[in-house]
């Protein structure tokens, strides 16, 4: 029991942690203004009870002597009827009375209020009623009655008793406490308007701060907060903030500054290694490429030549044979480099040669699909290598990294996005974002970025490599 109570405590208290400062403090005030009027109401009430207990209990006995004092005539005169005449009169003018009897010394009632019986259990009330002046509460009975002995004559007449009412005390009582509540629920509502008020003109600038530092931690580095003037310590922090943001900006500014830098280093080395290929391509294809060429024709006319025995023709031959499998070595090596099909017959169509090689010569399976292809114009040459060099280097990796048996390629051209999917039932690898130790990965990437797209890699030990990349254009 004692641990649900801490559990339940505990709940609370976290809940009331997560409400807002201006709730916490409009709650605060709530409970307090609630505990004082509770405090008001229940202090009022008793202190109206205890005083008018006291009133009737005076009253009471008021009364009580002052019949007394009247009766000794009449029950001298033996006068009973004017003696009734007087109780009942006495009665009617006051509603708190509920009834007035007088006994004689022998304990006989000889007048009394009652009209339709006596209640015998009030003789048993007062035991020494005709010695001594005697106030009793009788709270059970009529609703509660203050009751009154009063002695006539010393008890040598007989005794007068006056019963006085509660009920309408307590009415009033009552009425004036729930009066007292309207009016503090009305003052608890007042405040609470009053307060909120207040408490949201003083708040507001810590609201705004929290906002601030909010749309800071999602990123936004505009957000600049208006000085307050009249509160030192909001002041102060407000200041400070605004002096972070500015040297974050400054700090952020600079970063991308630094970011466009390298971006620009980055693609004009790849421009340049790109015109370097291009160049030792071409040198392969017209001077390397033609030198061999003129040798293998030479060698052929050489074969054919008169005066040369079987076995040098013979040798002759398979130098020749070498030599060609050489000239395909270079040309080969020349369209790896740069492979003019781009220039002349564009992406796809470079593409799918460089997936048919891959296949000879690695022997995995591949499946491609082409999306876009007829309705793609020619896209800008530097986007154009960029994605082939991804595709080339995502199928390099499979062959060199993942023993895959089977490759999927998706490649998607629109209007103004070109996206790709390459992924691969190899063995994969731990892949962690942002900690790219393989340089074709790294170069991947870079490519997608300098032409503001994105290259995702996804990639776990057991279950394969998918990369998904976009070019925007």
């Amino acid at each position: 029991m004692f641990t649900k109570l801490i559990l339940l405590f505990k709940n609370i208290f976290e809940k009331l942690y997560s409400v807002s400062l201006r709730n916490k403090i409009i709650s605060l005030i709530i409970l307090i203004t609630l505990l004082i009027g509770l405090f008001t109401v229940t202090y009022t009430y008793y202190v109206f009870n205890k005083e008018s207990n006291l009133q009737l209990k005076v009253l009471s006995k008021t009364l009580a002597e002052d019949l007394s004092y009247q009766s000794v005539h009449y029950i001298k005169k033996n006068n009973i009827i004017n003696l009734m005449k007087v109780i009942r009169n006495m009665r009617y003018r006051n509603k708190d009375i509920r009834y007035i009897f007088i006994e004689n010394n022998k304990g006989k009632v000889i007048a009394s209020t009652f009209e339709n019986g006596f209640p015998l259990k009030l003789l048993k009330i007062h035991n020494d009623r005709f010695k001594k002046i005697s106030v009793v509460e009788l709270k059970n009975m009529y609703g509660g009655v203050w009751d009154t002995s009063y002695p006539i004559l010393k008890g040598k007449l007989g005794v007068v008793r006056v019963g006085i009412l509660t009920k309408y005390s307590r009415i009033i009582a009552n009425s004036f406490i729930g009066s007292l509540a309207v009016v503090i629920i009305l003052i608890i509502f007042i405040n609470i308007i009053i307060f909120s008020t207040l408490i949201t003109f003083i708040t507001k600038p810590i609201v705004k701060l929290t906002n601030g530092l909010k749309n800071v931690g999602g990123g936004d580095l505009t957000v600049e907060l208006e000085e307050v003037k009249n509160n030192y310590e909001l002041s102060e922090a407000i200041h400070a903030f605004n002096k972070m943001i500015k040297r974050l900006r400054d700090a952020e500014t600079i970063k991308l500054e630094k970011s466009k830098l390298m971006k620009e280093f980055t693609k004009k080395i790849m421009d340049a290694h790109e015109e370097e290929r291009k160049r030792i391509s071409r040198q392969l294809h017209d001077q390397i490429g033609q030198i061999l060429a003129n040798i293998k024709i030479r060698l052929k006319i050489l074969e054919n030549s008169d005066g040369i025995n079987n076995k040098i023709k013979n040798d002759i031959k398979i130098l020749r044979d070498n030599l060609s499998n050489d000239i395909e070595l270079v040309h080969s090596m020349a369209k790896n480099l740069r492979p003019a099909i781009i220039d002349e017959l564009g992406l796809f169509n470079a593409i799918n040669y460089y997936i048919d090689d891959f296949v000879k010569i690695s022997g995995i399976k591949v499946k491609s699909d082409f999306i876009g292809q007829s309705s793609c114009c020619r896209l800008q040459p530097e986007i154009e290598i960029a994605i082939y060099r991804i595709v080339q280097e995502a199928l390099l990796n499979v062959v060199s990294h993942s023993k895959a048996t089977f490759v999927r390629i998706i490649l998607e051209c629109n209007k103004n996005e070109f996206r790709g999917v390459i992924e691969d039932n190899g063995i994969g690898f731990n892949y962690k974002k942002g900690n790219v130790e393989n340089l074709g990965l790294y170069g991947m990437i870079e490519r997608a970025e300098l032409l503001n797209g994105r290259l995702d890699i996804k990639s776990e030990k057991g279950n394969g490599t998918t990369i998904t990349f976009n070019v925007n254009y």
